[in-house]
């Protein structure tokens, strides 16, 4: 019985561990509710069942980590660089051209002969005439008063349907 205490204090298990050991797992009994008749035959069973699957999880773990930090090493590159802020400005830049682009089918949907809506056309109409109004400075004042009434017209003529 001796060596086996010295084999356990050789391998670094002696009083002081021993203690905080069986700390722990009267804790663990305590927490869980578990019966002190078979507390050291059920913590040794656990202990040999999953002894393999959490030295597989402390390598999973290990990759896991080196992965977020190469992630954070190529973020903190990209981010001094400017490359990011530039690729994130030009996707929004991209984003806001293609929005403009939408709010402007209804309009192109009728140029080519397919039937819309008055109410869904007017928006984009009084849209397109106020592009046009502010587009050009060297129009003669004539033709911008004209798209002006224009604009009054339909804005005023085709009320706005609320659903």
């Amino acid at each position: 019985m001796n060596s086996i205490y010295l084999e356990l204090e050789n391998f670094g298990m002696g009083i002081k561990q021993m203690k905080v050991l069986l700390h722990t797992v009267t804790e663990i009994v305590a927490a869980n509710n578990i019966s002190q008749d078979n507390t050291t035959e059920k913590f040794l069973s656990d202990v040999q069942k999953h002894y393999d699957d959490k030295l597989g999880f402390e390598s999973e773990l290990q990759n896991l980590k080196s992965e977020v930090e190469k992630t954070k090493r190529i973020l903190h590159e990209l981010t001094d660089d400017g490359r990011l802020n530039s690729t994130i400005l030009r996707q929004i830049d991209q984003l806001q051209q293609v929005s403009g682009i939408i709010e402007f089918v209804p309009l192109v949907k009728a140029a080519c002969g397919e039937k819309i809506p008055r109410n869904i056309l007017k928006p984009t109409v009084i849209k397109a005439i106020d592009i046009m109004i502010n587009s050009d400075s060297t129009r003669p004042r004539i033709s911008t008063q004209s798209l002006k009434n224009s604009k009054r017209i339909l804005t005023n003529e085709i009320p706005d349907i609320t659903i």
